[in-house]
């Protein structure tokens, strides 16, 4: 590799010698050899000084990026620990505790356990519940999150434990009552007429394709029951956000009038 560049330099310094002794046998057309020759000299010694000039200042330019790249990177170091400092210094934003990092751990498991519990709710009224029965849904939702809490603080009460502890098996406990609500919403929306005929459905197209693979036909048709009960979920999720959000509506524009 440094034969090449050295190669390259000295190619790079012969083309420099070639262009100032054309430069000057056109700018001095009658000069003898030693007077072109001393001409040469005197250009290639100015060409040098000025070459030499310009490496330093891009030299010093470089310089210049580098210390201001490093200058930007520790101000910026400097803003993200000023920022984590005051994060960590931050009161909880629930009970106001300092030094909190913005939610004390027992605030931080209460606020997700509620987020769970409203998901659990949700996955109990979304099945239960006439969706076009707008009183009906805000008194099975009522029911229902009053039932899971019970539910939540009798098996923690049980479990024992200080204040942190409680609530964060309050937090599991939650966690673990959506993911079997969310199961039993899947199973019974898989005994749904529709999920049943997407079911047969594909074990039919199945049996057209492989008419002796029974196994693989069956498996197909229990696919194609899961992917619907997951569609029908999702979609009776989304009309019962719509419901609320009608009912939240209307109760504000009571309130207003």
């Amino acid at each position: 590799m440094s034969c090449v560049a050295c190669a390259s330099l000295v190619a790079d310094r012969r083309a420099v010698r070639d262009r100032i002794r054309d430069e000057m046998a056109a700018a001095l057309p009658g000069a003898g050899a030693a007077e072109l020759r001393a001409a040469c000299e005197r250009r290639l010694r100015e060409h040098t000084v000025l070459e030499a000039q310009r490496i330093r200042l891009r030299h010093s330019l470089a310089a210049v990026e580098v210390e201001g790249r490093r200058a930007a990177a520790a101000r910026r170091r400097e803003r993200e620990m000023a920022a984590k400092a005051a994060r960590r210094a931050a009161p909880c934003a629930e009970c106001g505790l300092p030094d909190a990092a913005g939610l004390y751990p027992p605030c931080s498991y209460a606020r997700r356990t509620g987020l769970l519990v409203q998901e659990a709710v949700d996955l109990a009224v979304a099945v239960r519940a006439d969706l076009d029965d707008v009183e009906q849904v805000a008194q099975l939702t009522a029911q229902c999150e009053a039932d899971t809490r019970t539910l939540i603080a009798e098996v923690c009460r049980r479990r024992g434990g200080d204040e942190a502890w409680v609530s964060y098996a309050a937090q599991e406990i939650a966690e673990r009552i959506r993911d079997e609500r969310r199961a039993a919403a899947l199973r019974r929306l898989a005994s749904s007429e529709e999920a049943v005929a997407e079911a047969d459905a594909a074990y039919e197209a199945a049996l057209r394709q492989r008419p002796r693979a029974l196994q693989a036909a069956e498996a197909a048709a229990e696919a194609a029951c899961r992917r619907a009960a997951g569609f029908l979920l999702r979609s009776q999720l989304g009309q019962l956000r719509v419901v609320r959000a009608r009912a939240a509506a209307g109760r504000a524009h009571r309130r207003a009038a």
